[in-house]
């Protein structure tokens, strides 16, 4: 799966599932928005994929579900490009 130069935001990734699809889709090229309620986890997680070579920042994300859609809010300041992922 090549992912190069492709924006992915993974929410839940401080954790569990979306962290391991976080990894994976990194390690894939992509540059990943690592999206969690947990802002302090979601740093973490994003500056140990950065240790490891590719592209990723932290995004605190608030996700909100009422009747449908869902809701994703990020910050803007935090996530600027066009995103081709969203998981």
């Amino acid at each position: 799966m090549g992912l190069d130069g492709k924006v992915a935001i993974v929410t839940g990734a401080a954790q569990g599932i979306g962290h391991a699809v976080a990894w994976e889709l990194a390690l894939a090229g992509a540059a990943v928005t690592v999206a969690d309620v947990e802002a302090e986890m979601g740093a973490a997680v994003a500056a140990a994929i950065r240790a490891a070579g590719p592209r990723a920042r932290g995004a605190p994300v608030t996700v909100t579900v009422s009747d449908c859609p869902v809701r994703l809010e990020i910050d803007s300041e935090t996530h600027r490009e066009p995103t081709r992922c969203l998981v």
